[in-house]
């Protein structure tokens, strides 16, 4: 089963702006950032007019990494508005993106104080823990909060996260079950469909990337994901489908085109494999596993003497992989270069005895 991978970063919130569900899942993965608070103190009392366009402002300075303005603008906020949770939680962003981590901390705390049903400052508190690398005391600060904002999917969204990390599946998806529907973005059923998926539930979890990819057609994270699922299944032609889809959106992504030739290959499809890797090769000539997927595409085509510069190559960066030292054996040995392919035969073997390809060339 694989795990859910995921990037921490603090996310920050302002009333102008409308919520989104927080996702922070790599494959790259992607990174949704939360612009949106809750109820607060100040709405209906204290020129909430001009707080909200400071708080704005604040959110701006903070995108372009201007942590000097943007201190400047919650102080006058603060200086205004004394405890206001929002500008303690923007101020606490600005200190953690600084490294000031305790400091970071302690203004999370302190806007909590002010107003515990702050969603954001919850969920940017147990990045805090998250980033120490302490993930069960986040786990902790994410169900505190949960009690406190009970319907906050930003909360439950991240606490599915860290429980499918943990391999807890079933206590994930029923977090996730508690989001409400309105709250059900294309990043929801991506999420969803990643966690039934970590769980090895296919048929969910392919119906719930499906979700997502109606509402995000241009989703290459997801299209990846349903191409995994179809391997699953050894639907390699439908795997193929939804990596080529992927590759047009994103035509120079070397790991894309990487995948795409993996299954060209599985579908004996070399000359395809061989374009796809041949492009790869371009964009980051010394990948390793670029070089040896197109060495061995090259083998199944008329141009298998091609193969023999990216075997070297390939030896040269891991010069002890049996793998390797076999592969270019047996190019070279195309090559009718006996002699040296008869040393990585003999290297092969030194490294691996069990290599049987090994014992029947050199015999």
């Amino acid at each position: 089963m694989t795990r859910l991978k995921r990037s921490i970063t603090m996310n920050h919130a302002v009333s102008i702006r409308p919520g989104c569900l927080l996702l922070m899942v790599r494959t790259p993965i992607f990174v949704v950032f939360l612009l949106s608070i809750g109820p607060c103190g100040w709405c209906d009392t204290q020129s909430p007019t001009t707080t909200a366009a400071q708080l704005d402002r604040a959110a701006r300075f903070i995108d372009a990494a201007n942590w000097q303005k943007a201190e400047e603008t919650l102080h006058v906020v603060l200086r205004a508005h004394p405890g206001q949770a929002d500008a303690l939680n923007f101020l606490g962003i600005v200190a953690g993106k600084q490294g000031h981590t305790e400091e970071a901390e302690a203004l999370f705390r302190e806007a909590l104080g002010s107003n515990p049903s702050l969603g954001s400052a919850w969920a940017n508190l147990a990045h805090v823990y998250q980033d120490r690398g302490d993930s069960e005391r986040a786990l902790r600060t994410l169900e505190q909060g949960i009690k406190h904002v009970p319907q906050d999917s930003r909360l439950l969204s991240e606490t599915a996260m860290l429980l499918a990390d943990r391999g807890q599946f079933s206590e994930a998806l029923r977090r996730l079950q508690a989001v409400r529907s309105s709250a059900r973005t294309s990043d929801f059923w991506e999420l969803l469909g990643r966690v039934y998926l970590s769980a090895g539930d296919f048929s969910n979890a392919e119906e719930n990337l499906l979700r997502a990819l109606h509402g995000k057609t241009e989703s290459v994270p997801t299209l990846r994901q349903l191409a995994g699922i179809a391997l699953k299944r050894n639907e390699t032609e439908r795997a193929r489908e939804y990596l080529a889809r992927a590759l047009r959106i994103a035509p120079n992504s070397p790991e894309l085109l990487y995948e795409y030739s993996q299954v060209a290959l599985q579908d004996k499809l070399s000359s395809e494999a061989v374009l796809a890797l041949r492009k790869a090769i371009l964009m980051e000539p010394d990948r390793p596993e670029f070089l040896f997927a197109l060495g061995n595409a090259l083998l199944d085509t008329p141009d298998y003497h091609e193969a023999l510069p990216y075997f070297r190559r390939y030896v040269e960066l891991r010069p002890d992989d049996a793998r390797g030292q076999l592969s270019l054996g047996w190019a070279l040995f195309l090559e009718r270069d006996f002699p040296e392919a008869q040393r990585h035969f003999e290297e092969t073997l030194r490294l691996d005895p069990q290599q049987a390809d090994a014992w029947y060339h050199l015999g």
